[in-house]
């Protein structure tokens, strides 16, 4: 057996490296095995990191020793109370103080009072001390509507509802983060995407009616609207859909296992919307829903995403929703 040389041993080593990066590169264009494993991996990898080695971190150092107001004119500043988010010892929270610093309200909430069990939207879970308040909301009532962000993996931490005790009210596992805006009217945007249907049943709760905003939404999953529409519409047929092969026959477009006690809706639309979203709320005006705004697109068409082998897709269209004459259309 003849010895290898050194210069022949790290041509073998330069030719493996090249295989390797080869392979690697052809693994993550096309995702082929193992894409997922690999996938999989790195997010844990990632998810260990970022839990016990974070980017940011709800606490800095600062050069300043003392803070507060340092120039108070009573006669420029505005009069009332000011809301406050901040972090505590351990944990977010929330003060209303008045013009003389004074607290009158307190509220504190922790991503484990939020989610005390299993958080199915976490891969990792981290300190509460490092999970913070970000984007909030306070009610007339006392309630204080928060995302929460930071400290975990993925980074959204769930969108929560506290009552004036801080007591969760409602807690939607979801990796929401940022910023939130309330309606002043109360209205909920609904956008057709995967796992929309589950945040819709958890926002709508109890109510007895409930306004969706779905104007400009001319790109949302069919799939995700049938499963909203089960959430807010009750068990029957809503129209049919007429299909593009003109050998196929037309079929009913129904809700199984709708919602009983389903909402009185009003729904906002305006000339954009279109696709999925006109579909439903043409479906929904059978039943009763009072549509406002302008006319919508006149495109209440089908469209499916159809997977290719490379990792790409395309569209298809493969029907036409059609409800009965002289029915639909906005007031």
């Amino acid at each position: 057996m003849v010895a290898m040389r050194h210069w022949e041993r790290l041509l073998f080593l330069v030719a493996v490296l090249l295989v390797a990066f080869a392979g690697g590169v052809l693994v993550g264009k096309y995702q082929y095995w193992p894409y997922d494993t690999l996938n999989r991996a790195n997010d844990a990898a990632r998810a260990v990191w970022f839990t016990w080695f974070p980017d940011e971190v709800p606490v800095f150092n600062s050069p300043h020793r003392t803070g507060g107001v340092t120039r108070w004119e009573r006669g420029a500043a505005a009069e009332g109370v000011t809301f406050i988010v901040r972090r505590e010892d351990d944990a977010f929270g929330a003060v209303v103080v008045d013009m003389e610093g004074r607290e009158l309200h307190h509220w504190r909430l922790t991503f484990s009072d939020a989610f005390p069990g299993e958080a199915p939207h976490i891969l990792a879970r981290g300190p509460d001390d490092r999970v913070g308040w970000h984007g909030v909301h306070l009610f007339d009532n006392g309630d204080v509507l928060l995302n929460l962000e930071g400290g975990n993996f993925p980074f959204g931490g769930g969108l929560v509802l506290i009552d004036k005790d801080s007591r969760v009210k409602w807690a939607l596992a979801r990796n929401t983060h940022h910023d939130l805006e309330v309606q002043p009217d109360g209205t909920i945007v609904v956008r057709f995407a995967p796992g929309c249907a589950e945040m819709l049943k958890e926002v709508l709760g109890w109510r007895a009616q409930a306004t969706l905003d779905l104007r400009g939404e001319s790109n949302g999953d069919y799939a995700a609207m049938r499963q909203a529409l089960a959430v807010v519409a009750p068990t029957g047929t809503y129209g049919k859909l007429v299909r593009s092969n003109p050998q196929q026959k037309a079929t009913d477009f129904a809700v199984q296992n709708g919602n009983a006690k389903a909402p009185k809706l009003t729904i906002l639309v305006d000339r954009h919307t279109s696709g999925a979203a006109e579909i439903f709320a043409l479906a929904l005006s059978q039943k009763g829903a009072a549509l406002k705004g302008a006319q919508m697109a006149g495109d209440p068409r089908v469209i499916e995403t159809v997977p290719l082998p490379d990792g790409g897709a395309y569209t298809l269209v493969t029907a036409k929703f059609q409800v009965a004459a002289g029915e639909g259309g906005a007031k």
